[in-house]
């Protein structure tokens, strides 16, 4: 069971309001004793969420992105947990610029490698096998690989993230569970454990912000889809097909 532990309210409350979810795949994927494990996060972004919750079980934790803007938010958050006394020094992870396509470390380095919401984010979606296989390289045997991204299934948040991400000019690449999976046992990895989770609301100040014109649809629709949603994320077997975002965890055999 995956410990309670207190992520500073500095962190959380820099949430995008629109990704409240009921459950947390990320955390919940990666179990086990992690004191004193090496941990990469590849494309950690500036949230630092989970990187705080590893390194708060004992862990060591490393960040890496190839943003320097966001790694940049990313210390001025951390930097402001320290302040506060929320954090301490020992406690913040080591953030990182590089690529995860090229990965400067040596082989079987890690006793974790995560990848959060970011392999979707990748500019050609042929080099994805390259920076699996290279994050599998600097992976100890053993070591457990755990990935999340988008679900191309579920077919209202897809249809809503390409309309927010064309308007942005980043690219998102969606994955079904079948596909994502053969991603990683194609690379000789084993499957441990396969999770999802299912946006369960639809946010105000994203429909405001980003899709005004939604509001011209009556309010029903919207309070309609919510308690759908609500429903089906109550069951496991929905979720594991059609929920938001899949996660695998994988095992490195040797």
């Amino acid at each position: 069971m995956t410990p309670t532990l207190k992520i500073p309210q500095h962190l959380l409350k820099t949430t995008p309001k629109y990704y409240i979810q009921s459950s947390s795949v990320d955390r919940r994927l990666v179990k086990g004793n992690l004191k004193g494990k090496k941990i990469l996060n590849i494309g950690c972004g500036k949230t630092m969420v989970s990187d705080v919750f590893f390194t708060l079980r004992g862990a060591k934790v490393i960040s890496l992105d190839l943003d320097m803007d966001q790694l940049k938010q990313a210390r001025l958050k951390l930097n402001q947990c320290v302040q506060e006394k929320s954090l301490k020094k020992s406690q913040l992870p080591h953030l990182v610029l590089g690529n995860g396509e090229s990965l400067n470390y040596k082989d079987s380095t890690f006793d974790y490698i995560v990848t959060y919401s970011a392999i979707e984010h990748t500019y050609d979606k042929s080099s994805i096998p390259k920076a699996i296989a290279e994050a599998i390289r600097v992976l100890k045997p053993g070591g457990k690989f755990i990935i999340t991204g988008p679900n191309l299934l579920n077919l209202p948040v897809t249809i809503l993230s390409w309309l927010f991400h064309k308007r942005r000019n980043v690219p998102e690449h969606r994955f079904t569970p079948r596909s994502l999976r053969r991603l990683l046992t194609s690379q000789g990895l084993i499957i441990e454990e396969q999770d999802a989770e299912s946006v369960y609301i639809i946010d105000k100040d994203l429909i405001e912000t980003r899709f005004p014109w939604l509001w011209w649809l009556p309010k029903v629709i919207f309070r309609t889809t919510s308690k759908i949603l609500e429903i089906m994320n109550l069951s496991k077997a929905y979720n594991k097909t059609f929920g938001m975002r899949i996660g695998f965890r994988a095992r490195k055999t040797k």
